[in-house]
């Protein structure tokens, strides 16, 4: 119903940083954070470019690229300012579910971010795959299933997606196909 910032380029920077952030690599997070604060910079007011940021913490700390000292206030800072910005956007309480998930073992924090994220889109494929992840570790794994497979669905060449696929299938001991998936 509105646009999450009137400066181009500001979104261009964010949509670049969103691509970086996907490949979830020490230098390409660090792209993407990169590219997440020019549009923050570009627009403060830009909560996609806050949670962003938030998001790029998160990946740093869960890959032990960054300690989790280090990381954690970042990225309750970045949520925090995104969630203050707009609290109706599926991106931020997408970054609310990850950070809540994998930042503060929150796991029901997390699957209601998660489910608000998914209800104000339902199309927003990452917040499926992640929340899929989630409804593993909580002993879900049907649920789970469906929601990656919704995923897939919806963002079938998404790289990102085709991996926490993997993990899934791994995780309900279908080896094989989370061989295939994997390749």
């Amino acid at each position: 119903d509105k646009a999450p910032t009137k400066d181009m380029a500001a979104y261009d920077a964010y949509l670049t940083g969103r691509s970086y952030w996907r490949k979830l690599t020490k230098n390409d997070l660090e792209t993407a954070l990169k590219y997440f604060e020019q549009a923050r910079d570009r627009d403060p007011e830009f909560a996609l470019a806050h949670a962003g940021i938030g998001d790029v913490w998160i990946g740093l700390q869960q890959m032990g690229l960054v300690l989790p000292a280090e990381a954690r206030s970042k990225i309750l800072q970045s949520a925090a300012r995104a969630l203050e910005l707009d609290d109706t956007s599926a991106e931020v309480h997408y970054t609310l579910g990850l950070m809540r998930t994998w930042t503060l073992w929150d796991w029901q924090g997390g699957e209601e971010a998660f489910k608000k994220s998914i209800s104000t889109n339902p199309n927003h494929a990452e917040a499926h795959a992640y929340y899929s992840h989630l409804l593993h570790i909580v002993g879900r794994p049907d649920e789970a299933m469906t929601h990656i497979q919704k995923a897939l669905e919806l963002d079938p060449l998404n790289s990102l997606i085709h991996a926490l696929y993997g993990v899934a299938l791994t995780l309900a001991r279908r080896y094989d196909e989370a061989v295939n998936a994997f390749q």
